[in-house]
């Protein structure tokens, strides 16, 4: 049931690419058109993870090969601010580092669907929260084996098959579900061991 007022994005007007249109209509049909492919090309290139693949994101994903010394491709973190930043990232996810939201109804859809969903490598220069981001509020470094060991229980935390905890609201996307929590996990830690040549 919903509520009578509720008309499901019809009256959100948005340009789609320079075209008008409303919020129902691009997120029912605008990105299937958009990318040109019929709805069933386009579920085959969604990435998703095998149960092989989340076993083996602890040793993978964790920044393994990440040094102190690695150099980065875009950014202005170092490799070690970068693990502190990931470790605040999934404490930020289990619960334990709450942060402000800075969202909207375009975060929560549009938004949200592209950066989970498009088969596509996040950009580099995502602006992050306050309380995660290494120039304002994120945890500073202080030894690299041992901050990589916190990325390292906290991702075997985040990962785990029962949960212990309550996922908070996504500061941008809002309510995220198990697997949307995850798929987000897995595309956050790859864009910044991406961003180390990891």
């Amino acid at each position: 049931m919903g509520r009578g007022d509720d008309r499901g994005g019809n009256d959100q007007l948005i340009l789609w690419f320079g075209e008008p249109s409303n919020l129902h209509s691009v997120w029912d049909s605008g990105f299937i058109a958009r990318s040109e492919l019929s709805f069933s090309e386009l579920a085959e290139k969604i990435d998703v993870a095998t149960p092989e693949e989340v076993n083996a994101w602890p040793r993978s994903s964790a920044g393994c090969d990440t040094q102190p010394e690695s150099v980065r491709r875009w950014g202005r973190m170092s490799a070690h601010q970068m693990v502190c930043h990931v470790a605040d990232a999934f404490r930020m996810a289990l619960g334990q580092n709450p942060v402000s939201p800075a969202t909207g109804l375009l975060q929560q859809t549009i938004v949200k669907w592209f950066a989970l969903y498009v088969p596509l490598a996040w950009p580099a220069g995502i602006p992050t929260s306050r309380e995660i981001d290494q120039e304002r509020g994120g945890t500073r470094p202080v030894d690299f084996a041992a901050d990589l060991a916190q990325v390292e229980a906290l991702l075997e935390l985040f990962m785990a098959p029962t949960r212990t905890f309550d996922w908070p609201p996504h500061p941008m996307f809002g309510t995220l579900s198990d697997a949307a929590w995850l798929r987000w996990g897995y595309l956050h830690a790859d864009h910044h061991l991406r961003q180390f040549g990891a």
